[in-house]
């Protein structure tokens, strides 16, 4: 997050530059954990905050990905959450897990 930015203005903002998506609408948070994570910042260290929204984009929307990543993949939400569960809390995969595809 950036200086004076909500978590919903670093969520559209953070979609936009790593997708180049810019029609995306937040619908509702859907679970928030602070991570046991350390990012170290001189002179001390910050916690980690993970957070998962439910959000909709334009059907015909064109992803393209920054040069920070590789690939990308579109996942069924139980399929999603499975994949997520080896690297992130229960808390927010169960979470995923829940949604239901429209």
């Amino acid at each position: 997050m950036q200086r004076g930015e909500t978590p919903e203005q670093t969520l559209i903002r953070e979609v936009q530059e790593e997708t180049g998506v810019k029609a995306l609408r937040v619908v509702k948070p859907l679970a928030m954990v602070l991570s046991n994570i350390r990012i170290p910042l001189e002179p001390a260290d910050v916690g980690l905050v993970l957070a998962v929204y439910q959000c909709e984009i334009e059907p015909d929307a064109e992803i393209r990905l920054s040069k920070e990543h590789t690939d990308m993949g579109w996942f069924a939400p139980g399929e999603a959450a499975a994949l997520l569960e080896v690297k992130y809390p229960k808390e927010l995969t169960v979470e995923i897990g829940k949604l239901a595809l429209s």
